[in-house]
């Protein structure tokens, strides 16, 4: 058995095991579960990633925890209106395929490397000097970049640049339980960089001072968290996912 083939079993043993944790009558599936991306009554969430974490993915559209919890949080929020420009860095496709259905919005995506992105990104841009005027955009969509870009104030100051006065921005990063953003030009290989960052292409690793950085860019800052149990399980959240909205006043 190869990796791929391990990684495959490992897929489907995680996936019957929490359809097994999840049903309390085994003759019995109820659709306890509900992705409020895609809207579907779900019996179960999938697991994902290299060490799969349970009930993390949609089956039907594929959005994970930290994408549930962002459109759940907008839904709440009146973000949306007639001829509004969006800014989308890095695109997600489970976001494109939202905004794209959107016909009265100016939706622009950005990425400094467009063809990692099958057609999604609209204009190639870099993050640290954006080829748009200031005070363009109502909306910015830019959720885990800011980790992979070494000049990460720049972006930040860029990003606040071309937001329009009252503008709102999500700027999600992975946060580590430590007090100051850990950072360090030694740690400059893949291996590296999964030891101390938690993952190959990250080049920092944020802590609890993040919105700090953010408001020296001249952003205003709120922080949300969900600790409701019933909304965790039933949407399938992480209790660690912290979503930072930022606004220009």
């Amino acid at each position: 058995m190869n990796n791929e083939q391990y990684r495959n079993l490992m897929w489907h043993l995680r996936y019957v095991e929490s359809l097994l944790e999840n049903v309390a009558d085994a003759t019995i599936v109820e659709r306890n579960f509900e992705c409020p991306v895609c809207k579907s009554k779900l019996r179960v969430f999938l697991p994902f990633g290299e060490n799969p974490r349970p009930n993390a993915q949609c089956p039907n559209c594929q959005s994970l925890e930290r994408h549930r919890a962002l459109w759940l949080l907008m839904q709440n929020l009146n973000w949306h209106k007639e001829n509004m420009r969006v800014l989308h860095f890095a695109p997600e496709e489970i976001f494109y395929r939202l905004f794209s259905s959107f016909k009265d919005i100016d939706y622009w995506t950005a990425d400094l490397e467009p063809q990692n992105y099958h057609g999604m990104v609209r204009k190639q841009v870099d993050i640290t000097d954006i080829t748009f005027d200031d005070n363009f955009f109502d909306l910015i969509m830019c959720t885990h970049v800011l980790e992979h870009i070494p000049d990460d104030r720049k972006a930040m100051s860029e990003l606040y640049r071309v937001l329009k006065p009252g503008g709102l921005a999500f700027l999600n990063v992975p946060i580590f339980n430590i007090p100051q953003t850990f950072e360090d030009p030694r740690i400059n290989t893949p291996e590296l960089r999964s030891e101390y960052y938690g993952q190959f292409d990250h080049v920092r690793a944020y802590g609890q001072d993040y919105p700090q950085r953010l408001q020296e860019a001249g952003f205003e800052v709120q922080l949300f968290t969900v600790n409701d149990e019933k909304i965790l399980k039933r949407y399938g959240l992480d209790r660690n996912e912290k979503i930072f909205l930022c606004r220009k006043g």
